[in-house]
């Protein structure tokens, strides 16, 4: 999906799409692996991953051939509100350091927190 995200942008002239590498290690840290997904060959989830920083993309080709999963939940609002251990308040999450006392997140304009807080400091 990241890698679908980062073409259609191109195509409709919007920024470049990212991955933001102090999440994806959190999730790899956090996340509990999950079984039951379709496994991907080893050539199909090499070109997959090359959308990935190259620190993550062999944990990224072994769960993709595996048929195993990490939820992005993992990586929610309490990870990035600082109150899980390995949190926001102890590195960067999108390539810059993040001061924790500055994440803020409202459900008022109906996206998800985590999106929320995206849309609030990227760029």
């Amino acid at each position: 999906m990241p890698g679908n995200a980062a073409a259609l942008a191109v195509t409709e002239g919007l920024p470049p799409v990212y991955p933001a590498p102090g999440l994806y290690t959190a999730m790899l840290r956090l996340g509990i692996s999950q079984s039951g997904q379709r496994p991907v060959r080893r050539e199909a989830a090499s070109g997959l991953a090359t959308w990935l920083a190259e620190e993550h993309r062999q944990d990224a080709i072994r769960l993709l051939v595996s048929g195993e999963r990490l939820a992005q939940e993992s990586v929610g609002l309490a990870y990035l509100s600082g109150t899980t251990t390995g949190s926001a308040a102890s590195g960067s999450l999108v390539g810059h350091e993040v001061d924790p006392t500055r994440i803020q997140v409202s459900r008022c304009d109906g996206l998800s927190p985590l999106r929320s807080w995206f849309l609030r400091h990227a760029g």
